[in-house]
């Protein structure tokens, strides 16, 4: 913002908070993806690369459609709106970059905890069912 000369003041607040919050919502979708992939026994590396197959294909697109949609109100001609177009697509542009090029790296570098430990529980608790319909199937 500051090399563009944008200020943060009470006009473009609203703006950038709605950048910030669908840019997080890109990276919620890939670790959730990756997350969800463990808890099927995948490993780090499996889950991410089902990851990019499937959820991040999906972000890809959403990202670059919103922004392609909004770079072309950059070229608007009141300078306020012009700017926060401006603003909104470099937010978009770079948490579409963040999600998709800087979380999965840093998953397969740090193996988060609560990723294996929501992986563990999710096993524990599909066993248990297992064991439960294959109880009530064999009294029957």
């Amino acid at each position: 913002m500051y090399l563009f000369g944008i200020d943060m003041n009470i006009n473009s607040l609203p703006v950038a908070a709605i950048g910030i919050g669908i840019g997080i919502d890109y990276g919620y979708y890939v670790l959730s993806r990756i997350v969800e992939e463990l808890s099927a026994g995948c490993t780090f590396e499996t889950a991410i690369r089902r990851m990019f197959e499937t959820t991040g294909k999906t972000v890809l697109f959403t990202g670059v459609s919103l922004t392609a949609s909004i770079i072309f109100w950059v070229f608007f001609p009141m300078k306020f709106q012009a700017d926060m177009a401006l603003l909104l697509v470099l937010l978009l542009a770079f948490h579409l970059a963040g999600a998709l090029i800087f979380i999965p790296p840093m998953v397969a570098l740090f193996r988060p905890r609560f990723a294996i430990r929501y992986a563990e529980e999710r096993a524990r608790i599909l066993a248990e069912q297992a064991a439960s319909d294959a109880a009530l199937a064999a009294g029957r």
